[in-house]
């Protein structure tokens, strides 16, 4: 976060590069989204490839190659919390929810109207949760989401992270639940910025550009 007044994003929309990563670079995925358009790649760091499962692999070479295969959630387990009518289409964004929580009213924080979002954490008690998914309640965060796709959470019940959301707004779009999005040995690679199809009925995240 201390470097992001310092982040030159007419140089990087200019010099495209792929830049990935996840947990407090969320940070940067999402604002050098914002910033430029380009889309960036919410993944695996080098360090998570001491120790990589076949999955991870094929999720991180299906986005370094332009997403051929466009169903991210193929072969990962997904859950279905809030069920929709319709496929919902959105632009995804997301990453880490303590980090990004941070960046709430600052001139870098993530703009979620129209989104799917996706959130994940790891190792925090469930009243830090709790705060913080209050505090993008109560910023009006979540009134104009398209989907939300809550990812792993270490340490705490997924459902009761539903339920933190659930308790305190009527929600009007899909949520679901993937573990392995998030500080995880499966890890799906996403791309924050890139249009998405999320369908609870297929349990498919699809990209579309």
């Amino acid at each position: 976060m201390r470097i992001l007044p310092f982040v030159n994003y007419k140089l990087i929309k200019n010099n495209p590069k792929l830049i990935a990563g996840f947990s407090d670079i969320s940070t940067l995925l999402n604002t050098i989204y914002e910033k430029t358009g380009l889309i960036t790649i919410h993944s695996p760091m080098l360090i998570n490839f001491s120790k990589i499962t076949k999955f991870t692999v094929k999720s991180f070479m299906n986005a370094i190659n332009g997403f051929p295969e466009k169903n991210l959630f193929r072969g990962a387990p997904v859950k279905v919390y809030k069920n929709s009518d319709s496929a919902v289409t959105g632009t995804l964004k997301g990453g880490n929810l303590i980090t990004l929580t941070a960046l709430l009213g600052t001139k870098w924080e993530t703009k979620t109207d129209g989104c799917i979002l996706f959130l994940e954490d790891v190792d925090e008690k469930l009243h830090e949760i709790d705060r913080c998914l209050t505090h993008w309640i109560l910023k009006g965060k979540f009134n104009k989401l398209k989907g939300l796709i809550l990812g792993d959470f270490r340490g705490v019940n997924n459902k009761d992270v539903y339920k933190i959301v659930e308790e305190q707004m009527k929600i009007k779009f899909p949520v679901v639940h993937c573990p392995w999005i998030g500080h995880t040995k499966n890890k799906i690679s996403l791309p924050v910025g890139a249009t998405v199809k999320l369908d609870t009925r297929s349990k498919k995240l699809e990209i579309i550009n």
